[in-house]
């Protein structure tokens, strides 16, 4: 019965993190990835896969201080020491290795580039594979196959087409219009939170001050 709830929790926290992406406000985006990572951590404990519950317990921590601070690099050194505690404290197998070098791997990652971070979400995710499945947690395997699958896509056809530094160039405005000026606010309004959103006075302020605080992106279809 405890198998049986901890893979319904599991795919349940599956849904719910892939609806997430879909959510415009970002705040709704991280609290539904909050729920997700609540119900994998009680997915773990009730498999007993103990170093999968403290890394998932303390993730969740780690990610409020990446959110809440822009110390990543500081933040990343100091899981180490708290990774090396939970490799002591946990099952002490080989299985126990596997999640501490993926989290490792992913921290370090997503300190480098965009693609890096891609890099090295392949590697993190497939390493979870293979935690998930000695637990036989199918659950887990379908969300981290998921993943590893989405950033390979972007490797092979995200960087090629869309993110080509031929198909995308840019230029300097010599002159922003109001109608243009109305037009970005339009889209700020779009995808940013109230918090985040400049009025249009203020940006055409900063604009007569600066001519050249905007660059303008162009993109070429292929």
């Amino acid at each position: 019965m405890l198998y049986v709830t901890a893979q319904v929790l599991g795919v349940i926290s599956w849904i719910i993190f892939l609806l997430s992406y879909y959510s415009k406000r970002i705040n709704k985006v991280l609290f539904m990835q909050i729920v997700a990572s609540i119900l994998d951590c009680l997915c773990y404990a009730l498999l007993g896969a103990w170093t999968g519950l403290l890394i998932s317990v303390f993730e969740l921590i780690k990610g409020f201080g990446y959110y809440k601070t822009d110390k990543d690099k500081y933040i990343f050194i100091f899981t180490i020491p708290i990774y090396i505690i939970i490799g002591l404290v946990s099952e002490r197998t080989i299985f126990t290795i596997i999640p501490i070098a993926a989290s490792l791997i992913d921290g370090y990652a997503v300190l480098r580039s965009e693609k890096t971070a891609v890099k090295g979400g392949v590697i993190s995710n497939f390493l979870w594979m293979i935690y998930d499945l000695s637990y036989l947690d199918f659950a887990g395997v379908l969300s981290d196959l998921t993943l590893v699958i989405s950033n390979i896509f972007i490797i092979t056809y995200g960087y090629t087409k869309y993110l080509h530094r031929n198909s995308v160039y840019t230029v300097m405005g010599k002159y922003i219009s109001k109608n243009t000026m109305k037009e970005l606010y339009k889209l700020d309004k779009s995808y940013y939170d109230e918090y985040l959103l400049w009025e249009e006075d203020k940006m055409r302020q900063l604009y007569n001050v600066e001519k050249n605080s905007y660059i303008l992106i162009k993109y070429k279809k292929i």
